[in-house]
């Protein structure tokens, strides 16, 4: 609707609090709009608030048709992850990975929690997979990185932080 796109386009302007009132007037009227819970819970991400992007990802879960799209559970497993809920984490991206083999983010996410875990050997796997598929995501070169590191692999991780840099030098 155009509602949604205007509190769409709000929300990537940053101008998350109009953003959220939208949305908030638009669940009003259907509590039921998959399409705004899961935009609104972008906004409520931008602003930190992991536990409010949580609860309407999982509100859009529960409406959605099983098992639901890719793109939900890797959002639900990002807010999960940022919440430290990370074997519920684990299990929405990989969900995410089974719907969607090819989805790069969640390659690059799960690599943040391997790193977390001191696992580099997933952490690597993940991460190469994650700049095989997204090879102009400055991010994902720098997990690539932090990965390297991690081995104690300094001229490979540098030149990871360089492409990851070359690619977005505001990282």
């Amino acid at each position: 609707s155009a509602r949604r796109n205007h509190a769409a386009l709000l929300s990537a302007m940053n101008r998350l609090d109009e953003a959220l009132a939208g949305f908030d007037a638009l669940l009003r009227e259907d509590p039921r709009d998959v399409d705004a819970l899961t935009t609104r819970a972008t906004a409520w991400e931008y602003k930190g608030k992991w536990k409010e992007s949580l609860q309407d990802l999982e509100q859009a879960l529960r409406l959605v048709p099983k098992p639901g799209p890719a793109k939900l559970h890797y959002q639900h497993g990002r807010a999960l992850h940022q919440l430290g809920r990370i074997p519920a984490a684990l299990e929405a991206l990989e969900l995410a990975l089974e719907l969607r083999p090819d989805f790069g983010k969640v390659f690059v996410e799960r690599t943040l929690i391997w790193l977390s875990l001191r696992k580099p050997t997933r952490a690597l796997a993940d991460a190469e997979q994650g700049v095989k598929l997204l090879p102009k995501d400055g991010a994902a070169w720098a997990h690539l990185g932090h990965v390297r590191a991690m081995q104690g692999n300094w001229s490979e991780a540098a030149r990871a932080y360089e492409q990851g840099l070359e690619l977005n030098p505001k990282m």
